[in-house]
């Protein structure tokens, strides 16, 4: 076994958090804990300081883990992704092996030459630190079962903090990019006769604020596709295609827009990836990523019956013939569950017997409560 290296900002520290450290631990001889952007503290999205977290997590392992080989050591961000790596070595004992959900780091480190795992996820809808923060600002005690004692007492400490947090400041909006507006990039999947599309604008109807609409392929490549036989050749064409087209996303996004997009990478992992090529389109998607990571994927999960029944035209007779429908569902439920391991923020939505805008409405319920968003936004439901 060897010594890992577990990195997060944990504002506050919780039990997911502390879960992760414990399954680590089962694995390692021991635990690098970094303490990430140490410089930031008394904001909305960072509000402890670098010294009140190695508190919270020194106290909460001391008290469970008495016994474990831990270290926790807080550490300045550095802005040139180039040097993260050598900026930690310097500043760290030695280690051998990361932890990591988030694929930038997991790129770095791998480029490093770094064994990499995926970090087991526990309950994220609930134990999420951005939930957590919200709690305490709003002053909601129900906070206090999803955090250790000794990070409760800590957080009590300094709740004055939050108070003027709530009297000055407009609640936090994770996804808010440019000038207090809030913005995501939010992509939608699922089999043919799933309702993507319906479901897509019963949200521009809902939502009042700046909604940009896409789709993966794009234009570009629709007219070529039925040109490529090899499945390695079609993969790395749309691998492409999503390249330039994540550059536009990005556009969109700094121009202050929502963006809602209907497929990308994670339909490449279904359509063109078996089992074992998971791994290996992730990595090649990780460039389109790099550039635009969506916030949010919704899987609208539907009966192939119920599919079969909204669908017309060659295009699914040639599907129901191939028996297309069932193992695709399949290989879409499998991939929902890989993406959610590596971080991924993936809601699987069952919209059987539902309408386009309850599913809609069920979505924006989703985005205020994990996502902040705002209603001052302005959404409208229509009676």
């Amino acid at each position: 076994m060897s010594r890992a290296l577990f990195i997060g900002r944990f504002q506050p520290f919780h039990w997911g958090h502390f879960k992760a450290v414990r399954r680590i631990l089962e694995r390692e001889s021991g635990l690098i804990i970094v303490v990430a952007a140490a410089q930031y503290s008394h904001t909305l999205k960072n509000p402890f300081t670098a010294g009140e977290r190695v508190e919270m997590i020194h106290n909460t392992i001391r008290l469970y883990l008495p016994d474990a080989d831990v270290v926790v050591i807080p550490v300045v961000d550095i802005e040139d992704n180039a040097l993260r790596v050598r900026h930690l070595e310097r500043m760290l004992p030695p280690f051998e092996v990361v932890y990591s959900n988030n694929p930038l780091v997991r790129q770095l480190f791998t480029e490093a030459g770094y064994e990499v795992k995926s970090i087991p996820l526990f309950n994220r809808r609930v134990r999420s630190a951005k939930r957590i923060r919200k709690m305490i600002i709003e002053g909601d005690p129900s906070r206090a079962g999803l955090v250790p004692g000794p990070v409760a007492e800590v957080i009590m400490r300094v709740i004055d903090r939050f108070r003027i947090f709530r009297e000055t400041d407009e609640p936090e909006r994770a996804f808010s990019r440019d000038g207090g507006r809030f913005l995501m990039f939010i992509v939608f999947e699922g089999i043919d006769g799933s309702g993507k599309d319906s479901v897509i604008m019963e949200l521009v109807r809902l939502i009042e604020g700046d909604v940009a609409i896409t789709h993966e392929p794009t234009y570009r490549i629709r007219a070529i596709i039925g040109e490529f036989s090899e499945p390695e050749a079609l993969m790395h064409l749309f691998v492409a295609d999503r390249i330039e087209h994540a550059k536009y996303v990005k556009k969109l996004l700094n121009e202050g827009k929502i963006v809602l997009q209907s497929r990308s990478f994670m339909s490449t992992l279904v359509y063109q990836g078996e089992e074992e090529d998971r791994e290996r389109i992730l990595e090649i998607n990780e460039r389109a990523l790099r550039i635009a990571k969506p916030d949010a994927i919704f899987f609208l999960d539907v009966d192939v019956e119920v599919a079969e029944k909204r669908l017309k035209g060659d295009r699914f007779e040639r599907r129901r013939a191939q028996g297309k429908l069932r193992e695709l569902r399949e290989k879409y439920i499998k991939a929902s569950k890989r993406l959610s391991e590596k971080g991924f923020k993936v809601y699987v939505i069952n919209v059987n017997g539902k309408s386009p805008r309850e599913i809609a409405e069920e979505i924006v319920s989703i985005l205020r409560n994990d996502f902040g968003l705002p209603r001052s936004l302005g959404i409208r439901f229509y009676s």
